[in-house]
């Protein structure tokens, strides 16, 4: 069950064009791996659509503790970024785009840390934080965060921002996002549309040259109107990731036969 088009060890291809099937989590995996490994010709791979636990379901009250914690007005627009703090995931790309456009009632939480589940640091977080310190409070570090309170984050926000630089295969985050009915500004790369496709508060930006001008811009934009709506959630749940997960691999047990 592949999650990315790495293969760390070249040595498993011949291994991995000989199983009975390789499962990915989105489109994107499928055709790059078609298209980068040659031996995968003749090998059937199936997409098994990524599910998450659901965040815990938080009141208005939470959202406003959380805000009144990191002392963030409660009419601030709140740009929020969930996840591992790391180069292929944008946020150093981010924190470039915040500083290019004149937000002085928007703030920017980064939601997570270096490596999920420790505080350990990275020379990389360093800089940011070192650079966040002339923000004057707008820029905001929380650490890590456990999943059982991650939902109040969500709540807090006013948009999620996923800016990954690279092919994303199906970010976890995204569909973290999406059950919450934040507006979502991402990335067009990897299967992050594919899984927003039928999400109504979906911002894509270019990836490329000019990448993060364009997302200063999206943010920009979303700030002068931030209302603190929500829409209509779309839900990939595990429940139904695990149905899906063992029709697969029951599906290439019969085939094998």
């Amino acid at each position: 069950h592949m999650h990315s088009v790495l293969i760390d060890n070249p040595a498993m291809v011949p291994y991995l064009a000989k199983c009975r099937k390789i499962l990915t989590v989105s489109d994107y995996v499928t055709r790059e791996l078609k298209k980068k490994v040659p031996e995968f010709e003749h090998t059937v791979i199936e997409k098994v659509t990524n599910g998450i636990r659901l965040p815990a379901e938080e009141g208005e009250d939470t959202a406003g503790s959380l805000r009144k914690f990191y002392g963030i007005h409660k009419d601030a627009c709140v740009f929020l970024y969930m996840g591992r703090l790391s180069v292929e995931k944008g946020a150093r790309e981010l924190l470039d785009a915040y500083e290019q456009g004149n937000f002085k009632n928007a703030v920017l939480v980064y939601a997570g840390s270096a490596i999920s589940g420790s505080a350990e640091m990275t020379s990389y977080v360093k800089e940011m934080m070192q650079r966040a310190e002339q923000s004057d409070g707008r820029v905001i570090f929380t650490g890590y965060i456990p999943h059982e309170d991650v939902g109040g984050y969500y709540r807090m926000a006013d948009a999620l921002v996923v800016p990954s630089v690279v092919g994303d295969a199906a970010p976890l985050t995204i569909l973290e996002g999406m059950a919450s009915g934040i507006p979502i500004i991402a990335a067009r790369v990897g299967g992050i549309p594919e899984y927003t496709e039928h999400y109504s508060a979906i911002s894509y930006v270019e990836p490329g040259k000019g990448f993060t001008e364009r997302l200063s811009i999206r943010m920009a934009d979303f700030a002068q109107s931030c209302t603190h709506t929500r829409v209509t959630p779309v839900y990939y749940d595990t429940c139904q990731f695990f149905k899906s997960f063992c029709n697969a691999v029951r599906d290439g047990e019969d085939s094998y036969e």
